[in-house]
């Protein structure tokens, strides 16, 4: 079973476009986007700020054509309605995922976007009652992404956008309370996340975290040849240097606790990132979305100047 979730910054590549062919053009080009993802298959999205740039009453067509659902919890009209439901959560193989979606603030004068971090707390537990897995989609600043680092609220796993790290790169992994990957831009890359859910009651670790932290630990010991099978007298062998005692004490430590962790994982996660380049097949259906996209633009406006986007390579469509 797979779940194929867009944390936002989907449509459009940045906040504001310049009206007239430009603007009609991005438009057309955000309608082959939602199309392909349709085909694709997309079960959740949660809109960021460039999601906006056309205009409510146009993002809000663009979801009624699309097969998916958009969800947002801190993004209001200015008469402070939903635009969308908060959350959602997806049944698959009995295990019941929920997906959270927020954006930090940005300004546009026909929204009101809320402090992201007023509501996340209560909601994510109001979520994690219900669920086997808490998924928070994020639209995130870097100083929002910072806070969050410093939450332990009951969410399992944070996908975030709106990140300026080179697309190949996520620094945040298990690092912190709730595991963060910043995805990176332009869709250039897919990070394929393998979810393991046993015991829902159990919290979940980051297996290529976990097996990073361990190897560090195995390395430093094994520059100090011990071997925690070995009964050798650490304080004897150590003794004129303290410090290189204290750090092998923690260091054996630390290895038993990450090996204990391994060994009794229930609900654990790990990814593979894929580079969305030529190598990749087409699929001659999203293929067929593109080209008549293109016509329709190049009727109305002539031919389709490069946005950036490169569809016939990397086209949203894995």
């Amino acid at each position: 079973p797979v779940l194929v979730a867009d944390a936002g910054n989907l449509f459009f590549k940045k906040d504001r476009i310049s009206e007239g062919v430009t603007l009609e053009t991005a438009k057309e080009t955000a309608k082959i986007i939602s199309q392909c993802f349709n085909v694709i298959g997309c079960d959740v999205f949660s809109p960021g700020s460039h999601d906006f740039a056309a205009g409510i009453d146009f993002l809000k067509t663009v979801e009624e054509s699309s097969d998916f659902p958009f969800i947002s919890a801190n993004i209001f009209n200015k008469n402070n309605e939903k635009l969308f439901e908060p959350y959602i959560i997806i049944e698959k193989e009995g295990k019941k995922i929920g997906f959270i979606g927020l954006s930090s603030v940005f300004l546009n004068e026909k929204l009101n976007v809320k402090d992201p971090f007023k509501i996340l707390k209560s909601l994510s537990e109001e979520v994690s009652a219900k669920t086997d897995m808490v998924i928070l989609l994020f639209n995130a600043s870097e100083k929002d992404l910072n806070r969050l680092k410093t939450k332990d609220y009951p969410i399992d796993l944070t996908i975030r956008s709106r990140s300026n790290l080179p697309p190949a790169v996520s620094k945040d992994g298990g690092s912190f309370d709730i595991p963060i990957y910043s995805i990176g831009m332009r869709g250039k890359y897919v990070f394929e996340f393998d979810i393991n859910i046993g015991d829902s009651s159990s919290e979940f670790i980051d297996l290529i975290h976990v097996e990073s932290s361990l190897d560090k630990a195995n390395n430093f010991l094994d520059n100090y040849n011990v071997n925690s099978g070995e009964s050798i007298d650490l304080n004897e062998e150590f003794k004129d240097d303290p410090q290189v005692l204290n750090n092998i004490l923690k260091n054996l430590e630390k290895k038993q606790q990450l090996e204990d962790l391994l060994n009794n994982k229930s609900n654990y996660f790990s990814f593979i990132k894929h580079s969305l380049d030529k190598q990749i097949s087409d699929d001659f259906k999203i293929l067929n979305i593109i080209d008549l996209g293109k016509e329709r633009i190049n009727k109305l406006h002539g031919p389709l100047p490069d946005d950036g986007h490169n569809h016939h390579h990397h086209n949203h469509k894995h």
